[in-house]
């Protein structure tokens, strides 16, 4: 005769097999959500962007733009990713899909976003904040890493904080508004007008002197500077005033150009003064946002 087991046996029977059970979904669970796929690294640059994919990829940022701007980050990876596919020249692109990536928990993917970046833009003003970033990233991803282990306790890191805007690139500094005095353009002027004084009597004279040199030669014997014995002093008084007024004329249009050239330098090296800073500071700047090739724009201001 066979008996059945009663209810508070089935139960004690079944105890076991579901703590195992829940015990092994928490550990596959706690895997998947540590386990991050390795991202694969980015192709090599190396085609010619042609026009086509260059707009295909300006339609590509654009939608991911938006879906960014939606807080849909997967659909903006998506899009953007397509974008540097199609032009792998718009390197500020992984600053974006860095920011993306990270916004979803993909810490991986945007930590070898901005490394891809500083290895195709080395000399990029923003290296000392990403270098920053990326060492952010690697603690978090090797707390994670700890985490996942069994048994062990993962040391405290602190959460570097994710700004949601997408990141402004290389921005120029506003204008300061103001002027700059007006007198280097005054001494600038003076020398302009000392050159064209000089050349003047330098190109006269010279043809002169010239001219006189050919008739010493001819009437008198004379070999450039040097005449015999007997050549009229009228002759060589004036054949001397031209030299002599030659001379003067090139060295006053040669100081002359460098009053010119100083009085410039002087001008538009000199920073502008007199601005309302105040005006300024309130003015809305808008800055290129990811990259000058596409349309992304950033408004910023006081108001």
């Amino acid at each position: 005769m066979i008996r059945r087991p009663k209810p508070t046996e089935t139960g004690k029977m079944l105890k076991p097999l579901r703590i195992a059970s829940v015990g092994l979904a928490m550990v596959l669970a706690t895997s998947v959500a540590s386990a991050e796929d390795e991202p694969p690294p980015y192709p090599a640059c190396t085609k010619q962007t042609a026009e086509a994919d260059t707009n295909a990829a300006k339609g590509a940022f654009a939608a991911g733009q938006a879906a960014y701007n939606e807080g849909d980050y997967e659909r903006a990876i998506t899009y953007w990713s397509d974008a540097y596919r199609r032009d792998c020249t718009a390197h500020a692109l992984l600053r974006n899909l860095a920011t993306a990536y990270e916004l979803s928990g993909k810490r991986k993917h945007a930590l070898l976003s901005l490394r891809t970046y500083l290895e195709r833009q080395p000399d990029s003003p923003s290296s000392t904040q990403i270098k920053t970033k990326i060492q952010g990233l690697e603690r978090r991803i090797a707390a994670d890493a700890a985490a996942a282990q069994p048994g062990t306790e993962p040391p405290p890191v602190a959460e570097d904080p994710v700004d949601p805007r997408p990141p402004v690139v290389d921005d120029p500094p506003p204008d300061e508004g103001g002027s700059r005095p007006f007198y280097p353009l005054i001494v600038a002027g003076a020398g302009g007008v000392l050159t064209a004084a000089g050349a003047a009597m330098f190109f006269s004279n010279s043809a002169d002197l010239d001219s006189l040199e050919k008739q010493g030669e001819r009437e008198f014997g004379c070999m450039g500077r040097n005449c015999p014995p007997g050549t009229p002093d009228g002759f060589l008084s004036q054949a001397n005033d031209a030299r002599k007024k030659t001379s003067i004329g090139g060295g006053l249009a040669i100081g002359g150009l460098a009053v010119l050239g100083g009085g410039l330098a002087w001008y538009f090296l000199q920073p502008k003064s007199g601005g309302d800073s105040a005006a300024v500071s309130k003015r809305p700047r808008v800055s290129a946002a990811v990259t000058p090739r596409f349309a992304g724009v950033s408004l910023s201001g006081n108001f």
